[in-house]
């Protein structure tokens, strides 16, 4: 994962000459192998870039605490992969409850959230996810899987593998797009906002 290794090492040190708070809260990463046997007691296989995106930090801050220590992007929070083990069960769980008596499509609790779907990042209201249907494969789609959203909007990937959104978390930075704090944290538009304009 050369590529999306390269662009991990660029976020952060844009992170760190924008003076982010998340930089010094910055977890250790994990052993991919550790990574591989962690999702396969969920039934899932993780992608190579899944894996490079634990090894790289698992998490950052306490996702109990100060959640804007979290904070990679607006909205956007690093969390630790048990975190996140923790969150793909209960948001499964979660939709397969509500749907129970909805109309179509809402009734689909698999539509709402794929089980294939595994969280990366947090959202404000929901998860980056990314996609693990094609099992050990080299690259994951990635759906902003916000809670509210259509299943229409869900079930479209908006960027086509992790290394591709990291690489626009870094340009979102050097264009000015967004902007750090006195305290750290980031202000800017949500992830998955369509940029026709800016710096």
């Amino acid at each position: 994962m050369v590529g999306l290794e390269d662009s991990l090492v660029e976020l952060e040190r844009t992170l760190r000459r924008a003076r982010a708070a998340v930089v010094d809260h910055l977890r250790p990463g994990r052993e991919m192998s550790a990574t591989r046997s962690r999702l396969a007691q969920l039934g899932l296989v993780p992608s190579d870039e899944v894996v490079e995106w634990f090894r790289w930090h698992d998490g950052a801050g306490d996702p109990y605490g100060d959640i804007r220590n979290c904070e990679l992007a607006p909205g956007v929070y690093l969390f630790d992969l048990e975190t996140l083990c923790r969150e793909y069960l209960d948001t499964r769980r979660d939709f397969a409850v509500v749907t129970q008596n909805l109309p179509e499509p809402w009734s689909d609790s698999s539509r709402l959230w794929s089980p294939s779907w595994f969280p990366v990042a947090r959202l404000d209201a929901g998860s980056l996810a990314a996609d693990l249907a094609g099992g050990a494969t080299t690259t994951s789609p990635i759906h902003a899987g916000w809670f509210d959203a259509a299943p229409e909007y869900k079930a479209h990937p908006q960027w086509p593998t992790l290394d591709a959104l990291v690489q626009e978390l870094a340009r979102r930075y050097e264009r000015g797009i967004y902007e750090v704090d006195h305290e750290g944290h980031v202000r800017g538009p949500d992830v998955d906002a369509e940029l026709t304009d800016g710096p």
